[in-house]
């Protein structure tokens, strides 16, 4: 169950993999949808031909894709230049 997100006035960025076992894809747009629904806020959602937690450079679940951590990471920089300057 996800709170209530009519008060959320805040962007959202998320980073998906698209072979997440943990969570779908289809799950991630469900949410984003919702998002957007009760807030007014439409996220901005990034999808990576990675599994889940492919950022984690522990790789404890085989996952970790450095190059799409890496374009996940300058696009999370871009988004908080954006948002925050």
């Amino acid at each position: 169950d996800y709170p209530d997100m009519s008060g959320l006035t805040a962007p959202v960025l998320g980073h998906f993999g698209e072979e997440d076992g943990f969570t779908a894809p289809e799950a991630a747009r469900a949410l984003a949808e919702r998002i957007q629904k009760e807030s007014g806020v439409t996220p901005q959602l990034h999808f990576y031909p990675a599994g889940h937690a492919f950022f984690n450079d522990e790789n404890l679940l085989g996952t970790h894709d450095p190059e799409q951590a890496k374009l996940a990471w300058t696009r999370t920089v871009e988004f908080l230049r954006q948002h925050l300057s």
